[in-house]
């Protein structure tokens, strides 16, 4: 297998989520203020506890031009968290997703249900 015929390389990549806890969101110049105003109430609220989940874990793969490959696992195996990493609709936690090309794919469509 040859460098340049390859159209996507996965090296080591792994997805992990965050349930719970605090989230990252966009802060305004408005929400800055409420929540200098709200900081001395806080410690008053519980936290939610935070749990790590795990779509997937150290997955390498090599594909060439013109390759065609299916993803078949269990129900949360990682399958259509690989496909959004594939389509940059997310980012992988750890590790190098290189894509050459263009890339499609059908998730979801029923293809094995009776």
């Amino acid at each position: 297998m040859t460098n340049k015929n390859i159209a996507i390389r996965v090296c080591n990549s792994d997805r992990k989520y965050t349930l719970g806890g605090p989230q990252e969101q966009y802060h305004t110049f408005r929400d800055e203020i409420i929540n200098s105003v709200k900081a001395p109430f806080k410690r008053f609220n519980r936290a939610l506890p935070v749990e790590e989940f795990w779509a997937f874990k150290d997955v390498s793969f090599n594909m060439e031009q013109n390759d065609v490959a299916e993803s078949i696992g269990r129900n949360g195996a990682g399958k259509s968290t690989l496909l959004k990493i594939l389509s940059h609709t997310t980012s992988p936690t750890k590790g190098t997703v290189e894509l050459h090309g263009r890339v499609g794919s059908l998730p979801e469509i029923g293809v094995g249900s009776l």
